[in-house]
């Protein structure tokens, strides 16, 4: 598969080309890794060249992350899987951000936070009861302590893919001289 790219982003239009055997049958097959999602590709065939193409349809609703690929071709009723490779689907600009644990938590723990200073009647919202139930809430300091964890992750999760943007981590400065 010299001619797969090794990447692209979700909703563009995805081409290679493959020679195989003439009279030979087939298609192709991108599967996440993440996920298990499959993307076939039924290819244009003319002779011995094929030209696979991916719609930008069909990769504009798919999950972003790394794809395994494999053409699988038919030869007189024997199936062969003949090429394999990977390819990167890169989440587009225009697509929002998944959201992850770390950020609903820090999300749902500032709003819990901020629900204690609405109360009125000054029962801190930790424990009180309701028809004779006891109810207890996550007290302040474990919330607060909880919140802390949460924006670490948060904070790493950033670290970690402006590093695989390429953008480098933001933790240190480099400088160079010319001499």
């Amino acid at each position: 598969m010299a001619n797969l790219p090794t990447s692209a982003n979700c909703g563009d239009l995805i081409e290679w080309t493959d020679s195989f055997e003439s009279g030979s049958t087939g298609y192709g097959v991108l599967r996440h890794v993440e996920s298990g999602t499959v993307i076939r590709i039924d290819p244009t065939i003319s002779g011995t060249s094929w030209t696979l193409n991916i719609a930008s349809e069909k990769t504009a609703s798919a999950p972003s992350g790394l794809y395994s690929v494999g053409v699988i071709v038919t030869l007189n009723s024997e199936r062969l899987t003949h090429d394999r490779g990977t390819i990167t689907l890169a989440a587009p600009l225009d697509r929002p951000m998944e959201q992850t644990h770390a950020r609903k938590m820090v999300a749902l723990l500032e709003r819990h936070l901020e629900g204690r200073i609405d109360d009125a009647e000054g029962r801190g919202l930790e424990s009180y009861t309701v028809n004779g139930i006891p109810i207890t809430k996550l007290s302040h300091l474990d919330a607060r302590s909880m919140l802390d964890k949460y924006r670490r992750d948060v904070a790493n999760e950033n670290i970690a893919n402006r590093a695989r943007l390429g953008l480098g981590t933001g933790r240190r400065i480099q400088t160079y001289f010319d001499v």
